[in-house]
């Protein structure tokens, strides 16, 4: 029998597929697009589920803007409107009474023991219930792992051993407790693109040479003689190591199933892993599997289990609660763990209290099916750009069913840009996708990290292409070929400046004397400096003009009343 807030959740999936006003289509719809919505959508009185791609796009996700083409999922998620509405309901409960909410066991306690039953149901559907008692509420995997981070009693000297390939937030905590706590940090250098093999030996190799160091009494990392396990002058064993499931950017699935047991194995004392990408991505028993091999796993469930924001679990084993505290002490310190992190603050809870609904609404579309999709997808989309740039690297190994990397890309280092640059004039082209350079000068490369979901389709891989091959191809026409022969920094100076005024729309607004709100008007002006801004380039290089007339025709190109005339 379901309890009454199990059943109150369902009660607003069947209100998402029983009213139109739910996805987004009002019932007085008068303007011509939410017509064609309101048409177009499945009669969800019948309780059918879009199909995914542009009908789910449409119907569940009519919230997200119509006009931009979103590749970055993994970054913030998105919720259906059916959790958007399942806050919504719970925000309104909580403020109709707030002592109620507060106090009462079916006001926020209820609903965080619903979400709690959710989850552990959704990553062990076999009811057996073994990872109930180990999960915990947070808000983010930031707050989940500054937790455990800033709870565990390191010493000072403590080792934690982690990657490279690390979040930076994880890097900045590890700073604050070496900076407070006295703790050593060491980190095992990976490159990109990687194999499991080249990560398990850079691993191993680095676990033998650790045995050669021993934290001196500056709290520096010195090499010893003597590296048996007992003498005097053996270093103490990791204390810690942290590691990703999956890591950011550049986007690689680790093989924590091997890492875990080799790092047991060398004496590391915990295991902690990030897995901010991992449930609602990966098959859920995988990801039930990875926490019970670490002694604390934390997940996101506003990224690919398309919760609210924010909303996150974190899994403790019976050792991993014994020092753990969340990262803001209440009133509810030293009382049930449970207790501690159920509350901590007033604050709304109504993200994780709607936990619930966002487990079933992919239970109501599929899990299998809506994590199906969204791989299917990225494999069609990262196919149609590996041939649009002739890409003839290997596909990376180790990639995510839903993060893909695609690269190396035609990049112009040489005109002194910047990826940065280019993801700020995607977005002015509406266009959302991480791109950034992985390595450094003179190896870097270029790589997009594709982040792919149920309301994605291929044309927004083609758009996507399109829109860097004009951002990109604005450095490029005229300029990166000449360059190649060049070393003189004033190319390089204008080519950089060039870069990043297409680049920047506030680049363009201050040069202009005034805040430019249009972005159709933004790219009209930036496509005009291009084509005056390319011939004066172009008859400097043919030696028919000296710098000095092109960096002239630079500051009058972008005069505010050159503009002004655009």
């Amino acid at each position: 029998m379901l309890s009454s807030l199990n059943f109150l959740a369902a009660l607003v999936i069947c209100a998402c597929l029983a009213s139109a006003d739910i996805v987004g289509v009002r019932a007085d719809a008068e303007t011509p697009s939410e017509v064609a919505v309101s048409r177009l959508c499945p009669d969800l009185k019948s309780g059918q589920i879009p199909s995914f791609g542009e009908e789910m796009r449409m119907c569940w996700f009519g919230h997200l803007n119509s006009t931009w083409t979103f590749l970055n999922h993994g970054s913030y998620g998105a919720p259906p409107l059916s959790v958007i509405l399942g806050q919504e309901e719970i925000q309104r409960r909580a403020r109709s009474n707030p002592d109620v909410w507060f106090r009462e066991r079916d006001g926020l306690d209820g609903h965080v023991n619903a979400t709690l039953d959710a989850v552990s149901s959704y990553l062990d559907p076999s009811g057996s219930n073994q990872l109930r008692d180990s999960l915990f509420l947070v808000e983010d995997a930031s707050s989940g792992i500054n937790a455990v981070l800033r709870s565990f009693p390191f010493e000072k000297g403590s080792r934690v051993l982690t990657t490279s390939l690390y979040y930076p937030m994880v890097k900045n905590t590890l700073n604050f407790l070496e900076e407070h706590r006295g703790i050593v940090t060491d980190v095992v250098q990976l490159s990109f693109p990687t194999t499991e093999d080249a990560i398990i030996e850079a691993v191993s190799r680095h676990l033998a040479v650790s045995r050669h160091l021993a934290v001196s009494e500056r709290n520096e990392i010195v090499y010893t003689d003597s590296g048996k396990a007992g003498s005097k002058e053996s270093p103490p064993p990791y204390a810690m190591a942290v590691l990703d499931h999956i890591t950011s950017f550049p986007a690689v699935l680790m093989p924590v199933f091997s890492l875990v047991p080799l790092l047991r194995s060398h004496g590391v004392g915990r295991v902690l892993i990030d897995g901010a990408h991992t449930i609602g991505q990966l098959e859920p028993s995988v990801v039930a599997s990875s926490m019970r091999l670490s002694d604390w796993y934390v997940a996101n469930v506003h990224k690919w289990l398309n919760g609210a924001w924010s909303a996150a679990v974190l899994f403790a084993s019976e050792t991993g609660q014994a020092s753990l505290h969340p990262a803001v002490i209440s009133n509810f310190f030293r009382q049930t763990l449970a207790a501690e992190f159920r509350y901590v603050g007033t604050r709304d809870y109504a993200p994780i209290a709607s936990v619930a609904v966002a487990v079933q609404t992919r239970l109501a579309a599929g899990d299998s099916a809506w994590r199906g999709y969204s791989s299917d997808i990225c494999d069609k989309m990262e196919s149609h750009l590996r041939a649009h740039w002739s890409i003839s690297d290997p596909r990376p190994k180790l990639q995510a069913p839903s993060l893909r990397m695609v690269g190396p890309l035609p990049f112009p280092f040489e005109c002194g840009g910047d990826p940065s640059f280019v993801m700020e004039a995607l977005r002015r082209r509406n266009v959302v996708a991480v791109i950034q350079a992985v390595g450094t000068q003179p190896s870097a490369q270029v790589w997009l990290r594709l982040s792919c979901q149920p309301y994605n389709v291929l044309e927004d891989a083609e758009v996507t292409s399109r829109a860097y091959d004009e951002v990109v191809g604005a450095c490029t026409a005229t300029p990166i070929h000449a360059i190649e022969q060049r070393e003189d920094e004033s190319t390089k100076d204008f080519c950089e400046r060039f870069y990043k005024l297409i680049g920047s729309h506030d680049v363009v607004g201050k040069a202009a004397g005034k805040t430019l709100g249009d972005d159709d008007k933004f790219i009209q002006i930036v496509r005009a400096l291009q084509d005056g801004l390319h011939q004066a380039f172009a008859r400097f290089l043919n030696g028919s003009e000296n710098w000095s007339d092109v960096d002239t025709a630079f500051d009058k190109e972008i005069s505010e009343e050159a503009i002004s005339k655009l």
